[in-house]
């Protein structure tokens, strides 16, 4: 049975931390101020911030996603901005579309029955990567929709996405990449400005609180012994199939329907994307990207 790190070893990449770092809505408010203003530039004032926030799709046969940090910026009470923040630390060869379906969804639900189109409010994207989306070293990737051919054509349509790649060493302020490393490597040694220093802190106030370690080793007790019976019915399933059919055979896809079956109970538990993956590649020795095709394949019912 494969083991999983303690939580003392957990860097706020992670999934897990990072959502019990920001449980707190004021730690919440504090780690969003401080990533989207050391992303942008910008200074954020008004905000409200909801963690996990989960958006159904349109009925029940279409897709729908989970921010980890979804953030609304208020101006005289007016919302002016929506920032989705996603740490992410798996694959990036969709990431293309998934920040597209995410941007979808989103603007579905930002205007209301007779409002303008110039009511609805910028979006802004931020996405917290673990490898290199682009392949350029760039710690800071901003894209936006433009006018093919013509650069100097303005086409604001409000939506702009930000890829932040943790090891990136070009394209960002220091405070940027420190923020990043912080990210990577969540230890005092890391914690180089007092932004960082207060978000330490939150991170070693979460790791040494006791009911979060009792959550975390509930998760992973659970994860873990739902793992191993659907992996003893799904191997007694392949065996049975492959006296009848053929060993191989049967050995082969009792292997996929024990994938599948953890896959399932991973999900039923709450489990996040970045965990299932994890918890894939560490049993079945796959690389992320054999795991995140299975895990695309795979729906709850």
């Amino acid at each position: 049975m494969s083991k999983s790190k303690p939580l003392q070893e957990l860097n706020l990449i992670n999934g897990f931390l990072f959502a019990a770092s920001t449980e707190d809505p004021k730690n919440a408010e504090f780690i969003a101020k401080l990533i989207i203003e050391r992303a942008t530039g910008k200074r954020v004032k008004d905000i409200t911030v909801t963690q996990e926030k989960s958006l159904l799709g349109l009925d029940v046969y279409y897709h729908g996603i989970r921010m980890d940090l979804y953030v609304t910026e208020y101006e005289n009470d007016n919302v002016v901005s929506v920032y989705d923040i996603e740490p992410n630390r798996y694959g990036v060869d969709a990431l293309p579309k998934r920040s597209r379906f995410s941007q979808a969804l989103t603007d579905a639900k930002l205007l209301k029955t007779g409002e303008d189109y110039d009511k609805m409010p910028e979006y802004l994207s931020i996405w917290i990567l673990t490898e290199d989306p682009f392949g350029k070293n760039q710690m800071l990737y901003s894209v936006k929709n433009h006018v093919e051919g013509f650069p100097e054509i303005v086409y604001n349509d409000g939506v702009k996405k930000l890829f932040l790649y943790v090891g990136g060493e070009l394209g960002g302020e220091k405070s940027l990449k420190d923020l990043l490393q912080y990210f990577l490597k969540s230890d005092k040694e890391h914690a180089l400005d007092e932004g960082i220093e207060q978000l330490h802190a939150i991170v070693e106030n979460v790791k040494g609180n006791r009911k979060v370690g009792e959550q975390y080793m509930t998760l992973q007790d659970m994860i873990n012994y739902e793992k191993a019976e659907a992996r003893q019915e799904a191997r007694a399933e392949g065996l049975a199939e492959g006296l009848a059919e053929g060993l191989a055979e049967g050995l082969a896809e009792g292997i996929l329907k024990n994938i599948a079956a953890t896959i399932k109970v991973c999900k039923n538990l709450g489990a996040s994307d970045e965990q299932i993956i994890q918890n894939l590649v560490k049993e079945f020795k796959m690389t992320d990207e054999e795991a995140k095709a299975h895990l695309e394949k795979v729906t709850i019912n």
